[in-house]
């Protein structure tokens, strides 16, 4: 006959600090000395900047290195936009995006960068509720940012595919949701042209963007075929 399990003793908090980290808490022991002391709940005056990122997103991203210049190149790493330089190492940063960046592109003159993120919350993307996924606009070589597009949808879960039409006046975007609606941005007045459902239940994987002024040519990698859109 197996004994009822032992009583778990109530833990001692009066030397332990408890600090909010991401969706749970990290314990902390106090050091020796300090029990009892009373700590300021101001932050602090100090920053932290970004000094170096290693490391890029491949795993489940599409097309989003690319060359600025011969000695420059743009990438993505969690919600960060990279521009590494080849010959000196160093870096600079677009930290504009509230999540991950899964998807980016740059314009033919090669001074405007588009970055599509995931939504901060998918789970409550899903259901219409929370913030919409948003496409960035960014000068790579100021790092500033030109214009954000989305802030109020037509994406819910999040934007897995961007590109410049060859002209570089329109931007074609792709969501992740179940519809992968694609939407036609006007870049000079950050207008959005037109939005409409890509390929139901299937992933846009292939080649997508702009063809000629007033079509669009899209194939995915599920069923092989290439699809035209061209306007009325």
């Amino acid at each position: 006959m197996s004994s009822a399990p032992a009583a778990r003793k109530p833990r001692d908090l009066k030397n332990h600090i408890a600090n909010r980290f991401a969706k749970g808490t990290l314990d902390a022991t106090i050091p020796d000395g300090m029990s009892g002391q009373t700590f300021p709940l101001e932050a602090p005056t100090e920053e932290l900047q970004l000094d170096y990122v290693f490391g890029y997103r491949g795993r489940d991203s599409r097309n989003n290195v690319h060359h600025l210049n011969p000695a420059e190149i743009v990438y993505p790493v969690a919600g960060t936009a990279v521009v590494h330089n080849l010959e000196t190492g160093q870096q600079r940063f677009y930290l504009g995006h509230d999540n991950d960046i899964m998807c980016l592109a740059i314009n033919p003159a090669k001074n405007l960068v588009a970055t599509g993120q995931e939504s901060y919350d998918p789970r409550k993307a899903e259901r219409g509720a929370g913030k919409a996924p948003t496409v960035h606009l960014w000068d790579p070589a100021t790092m500033a940012p030109v214009a954000v597009l989305g802030r109020e949808g037509p994406h819910t879960v999040g934007v897995n595919v961007v590109s410049f039409s060859p002209d570089g006046r329109y931007l074609l975007s792709i969501g992740y949701d179940d519809n992968h609606t694609l939407c036609l941005w006007d870049v000079a007045s950050r207008a959005l042209r037109c939005s409409m459902p890509h390929r139901p239940q299937q992933d846009p994987g292939g080649a997508v963007g702009p063809a000629a002024p007033g079509q669009l040519r899209g194939g995915g990698r599920e069923d092989g075929h290439l699809r035209g859109w061209s306007r009325g």
